[in-house]
């Protein structure tokens, strides 16, 4: 491997990491907002909604696990995120996209990762 590929597969890696801990770190931060609050001054979930943050949730979980494996993390986030943007296409809005680009990343450096067969 060329040192020009070892710095793309770091750099990849790296911005990966970075924006996956920021999501994970702001979905945290949300959730533990959501269970402070007092449980009377909130309307209670749907089905929907929680199938929508089910979704949500589990593409995050994703992104953490593909810190560990980032090919099985990535596409379980992936397919998360497909699921969301099938069950609700209004969810799909550009900073939503965000989130399964990271996924691409960590897929991204999985395959810079690999050892190229000549």
């Amino acid at each position: 491997m060329t040192p020009s590929e070892t710095t793309l597969m770091r750099n990849v890696r790296l911005l990966a990491r970075v924006l996956s801990f920021l999501f994970i770190a702001f979905f945290l931060y949300m959730l533990i907002g959501e269970l402070l609050t007092e449980p009377e001054s909130t309307v209670p979930m749907t089905r929907d909604a929680i199938l929508q943050l089910s979704f949500f949730g589990t593409g995050i979980l994703g992104l953490g696990i593909a810190w560990k494996w980032e090919k099985w993390g990535a596409y379980l986030s992936l397919l998360a995120f497909i699921a969301l943007f099938i069950h609700n296409p209004r969810a799909l809005v550009p900073f939503m996209l965000i989130y399964p680009a990271t996924a691409c990343l960590f897929l991204w450096s999985h395959h810079l990762r690999k050892p190229k067969h000549v």
